[in-house]
């Protein structure tokens, strides 16, 4: 699919703030709708301390802001302004983490529900809902007439929000039998009833955080991340229309795949998101207590799909994997294999034996700096007993009749090699290792979540090993 990135301009004159300084500038703005994008920014002054004060903006990026009003007379504000350039003078050239515009400061009240329209990055994660067909051009051809966008519902704190395909219709309307449209990108429906009385400017600000760990959970399943790009706002009181804008720096991965729909990315089948398992996934890992084990770990899986070197793509694998066992086996107390007081006694024990029989005193000291090892249980005694213990499926990870704990040992060698001599061993089995480490371990999260075993896209598990196919599908 083809996506469509129309230039925004705007003009505004306020005031900038650098370091609590505060003088009248003028700046131009643009940005390219549903793009990654940050907001691109000429900004200039006539104030004397500004020379001074745009060198600082290099080095204090984030106590940079700008507050005024468009040409339109709509209040407008930039926060964490980076600065690129500056002439030395009264201009400089930058960009803004934060963009916000229109009605910014209207309040949302107790009882009253603010309507959040955003635009994010795009995700194979939902199917259109209804049928359809792909031309060589980038659009798709709908066959009958419009039927309610279901997109994946679940609850957020004090609302309710659904991620659904976000399209223009290129032509006819959705009245029509047939009519050619263009899905552009992935679009995210909120619902929020503030608990008291809060500015929209104030929900802009939080937005990001408040959706950043659904987001997350959503990129892993996608395996793929998302984020948010663009924010519209509504607010309707006694018959008034209050909007606004808001527009985030976003970052979309190591890399800029093409937002195709394809059936190999999602780990979970589409309509069983819709249908209340993401939901269900959502509330299941908010109360997990292995939470802060899954939002470690994702960050790694998600890398080890994306563009870079193969050590890149081992490597994140393999933290992932050690980010569950570390994390996880730290609640089941697996770490040592004796306690403090057994270990010491032990431990002076075997330094006697050495200095007995190790007679260089350099070399000696260098074995007893090695002993505290002795008392950490094998990563791959942790690994089997937490599969085990937690009722992990492997069996999509080894081929039938394999003997799983020779197997796993033959992988974490191959790992060590890896990490320790920067070695890839034994020509393309390192493949395999990569498929399947992010087999196991999208396969553990997944149990952690309670999610059901029939709602898996065993078709997403089942991929062949060859690296250029496994991550530009």
């Amino acid at each position: 699919m083809f996506n469509f990135h129309a230039m925004n301009q705007f003009y505004a004159k306020g005031e900038l703030t650098i370091n609590r300084s505060s003088f009248p500038a003028e700046l131009n703005g643009q940005y390219k709708s549903y793009s990654n994008d940050a907001v691109q920014l000429d900004i200039w002054t006539d104030a004397k301390e500004a020379p001074d004060l745009f060198k600082a903006s290099i080095t204090f990026p984030f106590t940079v802001s700008f507050l005024g009003k468009t040409e339109q007379g709509d209040p407008i504000q930039l926060l964490g302004i980076r600065s690129k350039t500056t002439n030395g003078f009264n201009h400089l050239e930058g960009d803004a983490n934060i963009f916000i515009k229109g009605d910014i400061d209207a309040v949302v009240s107790p009882g009253e529900s603010l309507s959040i329209y955003s635009i994010v990055s795009p995700t194979s994660l939902i199917y259109p809902d209804w049928t359809y067909s792909k031309n060589y051009d980038g659009t798709i051809t709908k066959f009958g007439t419009e039927r309610e966008r279901i997109g994946i519902p679940w609850n957020i704190n004090n609302g309710t929000a659904r991620l659904i395909d976000r399209y223009e219709y290129v032509d006819g309307n959705d009245n029509d039998e047939n009519v050619t449209l263009r899905i552009q990108t992935n679009a995210l429906v909120l619902t929020i009833h503030p608990e008291v009385e809060t500015e929209i400017k104030a929900i802009f600000l939080q937005l990001q955080k408040l959706m950043f760990e659904d987001l997350s959970l959503l990129s892993f399943i996608g395996r793929k991340r998302i984020s948010l790009i663009e924010v519209n706002a509504m607010l309707e009181v006694d018959g008034k229309v209050k909007s606004a804008f808001a527009r985030y720096r976003s970052w979309g991965g190591f890399y800029n795949l093409p937002s195709d729909k394809s059936q190999l990315r999602q780990l979970i089948r589409p309509r069983s998101l819709q249908d209340g398992v993401f939901k269900s996934l959502v509330e299941n890992y908010r109360i997990s207590p292995f939470k802060s084990v899954i939002d470690r770990t994702i960050p790694y899986l998600l890398t080890s799909y994306e563009d870079g070197y193969v050590e890149t793509h081992l490597i994140n694998a393999y933290a992932s994997l050690e980010s569950m066992v570390d994390g996880i086996g730290s609640k089941f107390s697996l770490e040592f294999l004796l306690g403090n007081n057994p270990f010491k006694r032990l431990s002076r024990k075997i330094e006697d034996l050495v200095h007995e029989v190790v007679k260089d005193d350099e070399n000696a000291n260098g074995i007893i700096k090695k002993i505290p090892e002795l008392r950490r249980r094998s990563f791959l005694d942790r690994l089997l007993f937490l599969l085990n213990e937690q009722g992990v499926n492997t069996k999509l990870i080894w081929p039938r009749g394999t003997d799983e704990r020779v197997e796993f040992h033959k992988l974490l060698k191959r790992r060590n090699l890896l990490i320790h001599t920067g070695t890839i061993d034994q020509d393309e089995i390192w493949r395999f290792d990569l498929n399947r480490v992010q087999k196991l371990v999208e396969l553990w999260i997944l149990k952690l979540l309670d999610c059901p075993e029939d709602a898996i896209s065993e078709y997403s598990l089942w991929r062949g090993a060859p690296i250029h196919k496994i991550l530009h599908y």
